[in-house]
């Protein structure tokens, strides 16, 4: 038990290395490799153009707001998938549409599956009325099926 503390006390000690040039690469080698995500959620943008409700900057000039909110460092945009939504908003063609426009302004996309028709959330989980009377088995093949279709029209586009 002596040794095994002694070989503990000894690597615990060589380890913990104070070099200055060791943090820094470290800062370095992090700064390079990670990404600060300025992200915001416009799950319902492309609804809300259909009313033409304009953006202003704060000079009060009309701006095209992907344009905007990138240029001020927003670098993720949110949108929600529905699966058969009634009015084709957030439906795979929607997602796949305003995506396009997220890439062009050089900025990435998460996508929330909601697997359902309309709005999911910790308190109402509807299955896509296509799903309604499935076994468990055939809602987890259609999910699988579902999810890897639209992760591969999305990757393909």
């Amino acid at each position: 038990m002596k040794l095994f503390s002694l070989l503990f006390l000894l690597f615990s000690v060589f380890s913990c290395n104070s070099s200055d040039d060791s943090r820094e690469q470290q800062n370095n080698h992090s700064e390079e490799n990670s990404i600060f995500y300025k992200g915001m959620d416009l799950s319902f943008q492309s609804e809300l153009e259909d009313y033409n409700l304009n953006y202003k900057d704060e000079n009060g000039i009309p701006v095209e707001l992907l344009d905007f909110v990138s240029e001020n460092g927003t670098n993720l945009i949110r949108l929600k998938l529905w699966h058969t939504p009634l009015d084709g908003e957030n439906s795979l063609e929607d997602v796949k549409a305003y995506a396009q426009r997220v890439k062009a302004n050089q900025m990435d996309f998460l996508l929330n599956f909601h697997y359902s028709d309309y709005w999911a959330d910790p308190g109402t989980q509807t299955p896509p009325a296509s799903w309604q009377n499935m076994t468990n088995e055939d809602i987890r093949i259609a999910i699988y099926d579902y999810t890897k279709e639209v992760v591969t029209q999305l990757k393909n586009q």
